[in-house]
């Protein structure tokens, strides 16, 4: 397309085109379509009565303000997806950010509004992505840490002796189960 030099020449229609872009609530596009000139029109007008600093300035604004909301290309996209996987463990979107999916369930199996940051939801089978109710327990850090070194066989002998075979009382956990 082809700038029109009749609307180059026109003072109060390039003051006017201008002002609306300036206003930040219309990209050039938009701007055109208002005035009913060529997009390569509104560029022309803008490049001759703007320094380059301010047109880049207010162009990087424009269009971001233009992919907000709905006009965003990603929006809806987190929640068609639902989950997503971190760190080998599931995550839900949750309004402000992700929330492991195990500890969402935990939460709800034991019908708390929010799982205290003190307890920490164990894996009994090891598998990270396995968030089966069967599978999980909820522990204390302390009792976590007691737990997987049992595991690991890394108590040392007088733990052994006091503690035996059970679980420590922070070990006890809670199963999901109903």
């Amino acid at each position: 397309m082809s700038v029109s030099k009749k609307a180059l020449a026109d003072d109060s229609l390039c003051k006017e085109v201008v002002r609306q872009y300036r206003s930040l609530t219309m990209t050039a596009g938009e701007v055109a379509k208002l005035f009913q000139i060529t997009p390569h029109t509104t560029m022309a007008i803008l490049k001759t009565h703007l320094t380059p600093e301010e047109l880049a300035r207010l162009r990087g604004a424009n269009h971001s303000r233009s992919k907000t909301g709905k006009a965003n290309p990603m929006f809806g996209r987190r929640h068609a997806a639902e989950r997503i996987l971190r760190n080998g463990r599931a995550a839900v979107w949750n309004g402000k950010g992700y929330t492991y999916e195990h500890r969402l369930i935990a939460t709800q199996m034991m019908q708390l509004p929010k799982l205290p940051g003190h307890l920490v939801v164990h894996h009994i089978d090891g598998d990270k992505t396995n968030n089966d109710p069967d599978n999980l327990a909820i522990l204390t850090q302390r009792g976590h840490m007691k737990l997987h070194k049992q595991i690991l066989g890394r108590l040392y002998a007088w733990e052994k002796e006091k503690f035996g075979t059970s679980l420590l009382p922070e070990m006890q956990a809670t199963l999901l189960k109903d």
